[in-house]
């Protein structure tokens, strides 16, 4: 990365954690409405739902924002509305959201910037969520969420070459934060991701493999998840 891209990078990030009008209508929208209620899985968007209008440089911004603001902004909102949000948010098959992070159409500075405010939703929400790392704690839509989330979102699965060369370094550099977060539930959540990317990059393999070592008193059950994700086994 030279200095430039860092710096409009940067810059990208700081509008994140300013947020926008848009920004603020868009997550009462989606966490405070019928979605945050367990509206999932359907064939189309709910009839408030505008995503398929929105240019695909808004959805990496409202994303970027979100990551960025989450400790603050989604602090308010329960398990269930946090969860059933953060699903439709990030599923392919809910919404169009993480697929604009694949656009090579967008500025590549914004995509990476939304890309790289994802370790701040790991750090700020998730982690706070579950303190001792275990799902089971908490059991319900943000579990699930937290648990699949680099299987359900665009960027986490089946990328293509020519994506993985614009975005994957970038998309390894998040996992590798995330599995160094010593926090289990997010652990297991970056493996998944690790996973998917293990056929189309080695150095899927050598993140986790540094992680092992760095990591030899971990339970058999987490270390028997870590090599499967390494051959891009794990589900």
């Amino acid at each position: 990365m030279t200095v430039a891209q860092a710096g409009r990078q940067d810059a990208w990030m700081q509008r994140f954690r300013e947020g926008s009008d848009a920004y603020r209508a868009w997550l009462k929208l989606t966490f405070e409405g019928s979605i945050s209620t367990g509206w999932q899985h359907g064939d189309s968007d709910p009839d408030d739902y505008p995503d398929n209008g929105w240019p695909d440089e808004e959805r990496c911004f409202l994303l970027g924002a979100l990551c960025q603001r989450a400790g603050e902004d989604l602090a308010r909102y329960s398990d269930q509305a946090a969860g059933y949000g953060l699903y439709f948010t990030f599923s392919n098959a809910c919404s169009r959201m993480s697929e604009a992070l694949t656009e090579q159409t967008v500025e590549r500075d914004l995509r990476v910037a939304a890309i790289r405010s994802l370790p701040i939703l790991y750090r700020d929400f998730f982690a706070v969520r579950f303190p001792t790392g275990q799902l089971d704690d908490r059991p319900g839509p943000l579990a699930d969420c937290l648990y699949m989330l680099w299987d359900m979102a665009a960027f986490g699965f089946d990328l293509t070459d020519e994506q993985m060369s614009d975005i994957g370094e970038d998309l390894l550099d998040v996992l590798a934060a995330i599995l160094a977060m010593e926090n289990v539930a997010c652990t297991q959540s970056a493996l998944h991701g690790l996973n998917h990317k293990a056929s189309k990059s080695a150095r899927a393999s050598k993140v986790i493999d540094e992680w092992l070592k760095a990591h030899p008193s971990i339970s058999e059950e987490l270390r028997a998840e870590a090599l499967a994700a390494r051959g891009g086994l794990s589900m």
